[in-house]
């Protein structure tokens, strides 16, 4: 009887699994399947492999010979998810429940076959595991204080923890999948959400600063905080955000994480002690179609060399920085403005900063292991965000070890042993 077996099972969604399949004819071809609902939307990877002498498949040390990805892969049937054959454009994979586990069905079926056949086929078997964003000994905490909004993951038990601020970007509303996972690893995380959600502005156009001063004020003030300063990770619009309130308030922000992020105010203006701050301008016009159709947005904004200095954030005001970026983000030029940061940081003698460039990688790196995605339906349109699915998966995979030892080195320390313990307690 062939059997799929997966270790550890349940287990996080940054963790690396074993998967073996057994019980095969040797040398006979066969195609695994990966296959996961979120909402409404259908997700799946497939690859095709040859069963070894032992009359089995270690995942880990044999390539795929086609299928949605190719190579020897260990995580390839979760990196390489596409939507599904029969929806529309642009679908990207996004965990919105983070109390519930992404549950992915493999399946083994005979042959090397193709997406659509795949749809139908009667699988030789099945098994499920199930991977967490967050684990069973974090609290989830919706808050409601004053005007500020988000959820605070913490590790169960009074702390102190280190405590990270976590900013996503111009999608608004309150997406949780790092601030979970943050606190799967010892820290305590706000998702902070600051317009799209709940009662908080509907766009992002002149929002206060002050909202993300007093939100770092609350956040630092609560008990189980550790003292001395604490961390800010942000994404796209969120890094921005990040470095920003970085450079306004380095005695309270220790360290920040900034992913393919501007280092100057774009696209829109906020608000500072209710003066406009300046801006970079941009101009639809100058939107280029990429090769997936979706729009290449890196190509509307204007040049930092003609944009005001007082656009420009003073990233040499921050303490301890994270620069994050990938060579072929196509919905922002990260690459000039990465190069703006670290001449203005070099200019000022300022040595706390690490830049981390992955060729091949576009704009939207994730927490590892999840599909990745290089164009998808955003604000009514299909954006292209770039990257070529190998070298981005590996990109999220690396710097996701990177962004765990930063904030443990510059705000506490963490847990960045992949044992998780909380595992073990539902075996």
């Amino acid at each position: 009887m062939a059997s799929i077996q997966v270790s550890p099972s349940p287990a996080m969604v940054d963790e690396k699994l074993t998967i073996i399949v057994k019980g095969l004819n040797v040398g006979s071809k066969v195609t695994i399947r990966s296959f996961v609902t979120e909402g409404r939307f259908k997700f799946e990877a497939h690859a095709h492999y040859v069963v070894d002498h032992r009359g089995e498949i270690h995942i880990a040390e044999q390539p795929s010979h086609g299928g949605t990805y190719t190579g020897v892969e260990p995580m390839g049937l979760f990196w390489g998810m596409q939507s599904c054959p029969g929806q529309r454009q642009g679908i990207r994979y996004m965990k919105l429940d983070v109390t519930t586990p992404a549950s992915t069905t493999l399946s083994l079926h005979k042959g090397h076959l193709d997406t659509s056949t795949l749809q139908d086929d009667q699988p030789i078997t099945t098994t499920t595991v199930d991977r967490w964003y967050m684990a069973k000994n974090v609290q989830r905490i919706p808050i409601r204080h004053g005007r500020i909004r988000g959820v605070l993951f913490k590790p169960k038990g009074p702390g102190p923890f280190p405590g990270v601020i976590d900013l996503f970007g111009a999608a608004g509303g309150c997406i949780q999948i790092r601030a979970a996972l943050l606190a799967s690893h010892g820290f305590a995380a706000f998702a902070l959400a600051f317009f799209g959600y709940e009662d908080l502005p509907k766009a992002a156009w002149n929002l206060d600063c002050e909202y993300f001063e007093e939100a770092v004020d609350y956040f630092s003030g609560i008990y189980y905080i550790e003292t001395g300063g604490i961390g800010v990770v942000g994404v796209s619009t969120g890094a921005m955000v990040a470095l920003l309130i970085a450079s306004l308030y380095p005695d309270k922000i220790s360290a920040v994480v900034s992913i393919s992020g501007p280092v100057a105010m774009f696209p829109f203006p906020l608000l500072l002690k209710g003066e406009v701050m300046e801006y970079i301008g941009w101009e639809f016009d100058r939107v280029q179609k990429g090769p997936d159709g979706g729009y290449m947005m890196r190509y509307a904004a204007d040049s930092l060399q003609i944009a005001p200095e007082g656009a420009k954030i003073k990233v040499e005001k921050a303490r301890n920085l994270l620069l994050i970026y990938g060579d072929a983000d196509l919905d922002w030029p990260t690459d000039e403005h990465t190069s703006e940061a670290i001449k203005r940081l070099d200019a000022h003698g300022h040595h706390g900063y690490k830049m981390l460039c992955y060729h091949g990688a576009g704009h939207l790196i994730e927490p590892p292991y999840a599909p990745t995605t290089s164009v998808s339906f955003f604000k009514g349109e299909v954006i292209a965000w770039g990257g070529t699915p190998k070298p981005h998966a590996d990109a999220m995979e690396d710097s996701w070890k990177h962004i765990l030892e930063f904030l443990s080195n510059h705000i506490g320390y963490g847990t960045l042993n992949t044992e998780y313990s909380w595992i073990k307690s539902l075996l």
